[in-house]
């Protein structure tokens, strides 16, 4: 903070001397840098001398064991540089595959011994308490240590199949919801919807094609998709328009919207020049696969003579995420009376404008979350550390008379994996109450 305030003094009093001025912010921007990064070094240096010291206690003479371990070491070291110059040098199309490669040789060599090295920080303080009050250690100085080490390899092994099996462990989930004011003649309305397909991300065809043949088995009377097609480029769906083309048209059509990953910046921010182009080419992605891409607009449903309406918005999200959506212009050429439903990306949303609207939208499907590829869900119960960014993070909500769908997400970003959260094909059936 001294230095930013001597930076500022320095502005105020010698406004002619830009130059210096500007030097002198970037020391103190490059110094900060330098910080961080002394302090992520430490913290994984830590990490690594914790789980070493775990593995002493656990093994004290097996020597073979550590020079296996500083074998490892070194070759992922290795593997991490020749990852990070990959995604250097990689054409933008295939930069997401290398970045995903890292995340994944990341999470599977630290995240183990970060959990190891928090167990014995725990029981470092247990024991010191226990000798404290008792004067004795209850356990053998060895089992702990390698209890801990047990734990470890269980959570290894997890992750493995998070990335091997779990990205890929397509689901249905169906949900029926009643309306009091639902057409009678939508009674039993089927809606599939699907999200966050982050192509750029996908790397196996024959295993996509599983959740394509779900998709398609549902037999539903409408398809959705609640945005993010692409991670941040359309020509990441290249290779892939074969394999979503493939999705059936559904009996009263299939509709899309985008979200904040597709105009090519994670936050959606972009210039109007990028925002058209974004607008453009996924206009014409969308059309090949077989779905009428909606930009702020709407469409009426029709069936034998009674009607909803389907409207559908760009991203609007809470900040830093942009509000390119508008949901005054989507409602322009509707009946504020008739029933209608609402594709919008980000679930907070719901939250900023849809829940208190004037114009009362029943039902909003949503995606962005993913449920963050992490958590556990048993029964009525869920948790993912998502829930501490987004109130409405998975599955169904209701608030004013309102409902909410979160789905899950049809792909992955960010790990190629999924831990306890796994890919969401959604069937909603629309329900009056009179029945």
């Amino acid at each position: 903070m001294l230095n930013l305030s001597v930076f500022l003094c320095f502005s105020k009093n010698n406004s002619h001397d830009w130059f210096h001025s500007v030097v002198l912010l970037a020391k103190f921007i490059i110094s900060h840098m330098y910080f961080l990064l002394f302090l992520i070094c430490s913290i994984f240096l830590g990490v690594e001398f914790l789980f070493y010291k775990t593995l002493l206690l656990a093994f004290p003479s097996e020597e073979l064991l550590f020079s296996i371990y500083f074998t490892i070491n070194s070759m992922a070291l290795l593997l991490f540089g020749y990852l990070l110059y990959s995604i250097r040098i990689a054409q933008e199309k295939f930069r997401w595959k290398y970045i995903l490669r890292f995340s994944a040789a990341f999470i599977l060599f630290f995240l183990p011994k970060i959990l190891v090295a928090f167990l014995f920080v725990i029981d470092l303080m247990l024991t010191f308490f226990v000798l404290i009050y008792n004067h004795y250690l209850v356990f053998d100085i060895h089992f702990i240590p390698k209890l801990i080490l047990v734990f470890g390899f269980i959570f290894f092994l997890i992750i493995i199949h998070g990335i091997v099996i779990g990205r890929y462990k397509f689901r249905v989930i169906k949900k029926t919801i009643y309306f009091d004011d639902l057409p009678l003649a939508f009674d039993g309305f089927k809606i599939l919807q699907i999200s966050d397909i982050h192509s750029g991300s996908l790397s196996n065809k024959k295993k996509i094609m599983k959740g394509i043949h779900l998709i398609n088995e549902q037999d539903a009377d409408l398809h959705v998709f609640t945005g993010d097609l692409v991670n941040s480029h359309a020509n990441e769906m290249d290779d892939w328009i074969q394999v979503f083309s493939q999705i059936n048209k559904a009996p009263f059509g299939n509709y899309a919207i985008l979200g904040n990953h597709d105009y090519g910046s994670h936050n959606g921010r972009v210039s109007k020049e990028k925002l058209e182009k974004a607008h453009s080419n996924l206009f014409e992605i969308h059309k090949k696969i077989g779905f009428d891409l909606l930009l702020n607009e709407s469409r009426i449903i029709e069936k034998n003579s009674q009607k909803i309406n389907l409207l559908g918005i760009e991203n609007f999200g809470a900040p830093p995420f942009a509000q390119h959506g508008d949901l005054k212009k989507a409602l322009h050429k509707t009946n504020p009376n008739d029933f209608s439903i609402l594709l919008s990306h980000d679930p907070s949303h719901f939250d900023l404008e849809v829940k208190n609207h004037e114009t009362p939208i029943a039902l909003t499907l949503s995606g962005h979350t993913h449920g963050m590829q992490f958590g556990f869900e048993l029964f009525e119960f869920k948790w993912s550390p998502v829930k501490y960014k987004y109130k409405k993070w998975a599955g169904l909500y209701k608030e004013n008379n309102r409902y909410l769908y979160v789905n899950r997400g049809f792909g992955y970003i960010g790990i190629p994996a999924r831990i306890g959260i796994w890919p969401e094909i959604t069937v909603i059936e629309l329900k009056n109450k009179i029945d």
